[in-house]
């Protein structure tokens, strides 16, 4: 799936369809299907940001995984998390009931955000694919300043005979055992993530967009054989 070729109307049945009744096992999940990789992807998210940012961004805040992840990383930062599954974020808010956390919480599609204030650093976690980046980028622009950092992470589909193999026999067997451990999660293996991850073309898309929006020291960065990639840039 090409962002750049579909419809809001299809992104959003997409997002709507894949996510509801999964949050109370989407931390274990996202750590068993991607083989423990997922934290390791975080980790180079959070390697390119400032330790002492004030504010920050993060769309597709989900469970808040993220959220934690940012607040060990920047212990001064007030954090916003954004998402469209209301049952993530009621996860969230349990997550962080009680701490000393300086977080808001928003149940919004990205595409309609509505913000206030300025962000030191925007971070997203497995949004590219689902969201058209110029409506993003059109989105954050009044709310970044010169020096705001951004890191956008995603699933890719890796290149090369060996590693496509792999991960396409690995995908497959998903699709197979993927429902009958987690029943919640049927719609999202029987809804072809194979697919829409080999076909998603967002790497190039984001690159794109963020320099059509004017932002500067893009880096693209593959892990773990190229099934998964991290899109950091800076606002000039």
């Amino acid at each position: 799936m090409d962002i750049s070729t579909t419809t809001r109307e299809q992104r959003e049945h997409i997002s709507e369809t894949f996510f509801p009744g999964t949050g109370e096992s989407y931390d274990r999940v996202v750590a068993k299907t991607t083989l423990g990789l997922d934290r390791r992807w975080k980790d180079a998210m959070m390697a390119s940001l400032d330790p002492e940012a004030g504010r920050i961004l993060d769309l597709a805040c989900g469970t808040g995984i993220v959220l934690n992840r940012l607040h060990q990383r920047c212990p001064k930062a007030a954090l916003v998390g954004v998402d469209i599954t209301e049952d993530y974020l009621a996860i969230a808010r349990t997550r962080f009931e009680g701490s000393d956390i300086d977080l808001t919480l928003k149940h919004t599609n990205a595409e309609d955000m509505q913000l206030e204030g300025t962000f030191d650093a925007v971070v997203s976690s497995y949004i590219p694919k689902y969201v058209d980046p110029d409506i993003i980028f059109e989105r954050i622009a009044p709310h970044v300043h010169s020096g705001t950092r951004l890191a956008f992470h995603d699933f890719a589909h890796p290149r090369g005979f060996i590693p496509r193999q792999i991960w396409k026999g690995w995908m497959r067997g998903l699709k197979w055992f993927g429902p009958r451990i987690w029943p919640t999660w049927k719609v999202v293996f029987d809804e072809n993530l194979e697919e829409l991850i080999r076909t998603s073309r967002w790497r190039r898309t984001y690159i794109e967009s963020l320099e059509r929006h004017g932002w500067t020291d893009i880096q693209r960065t593959n892990l773990h054989w190229r099934t998964a990639c991290l899109i950091t840039a800076r606002r000039p």
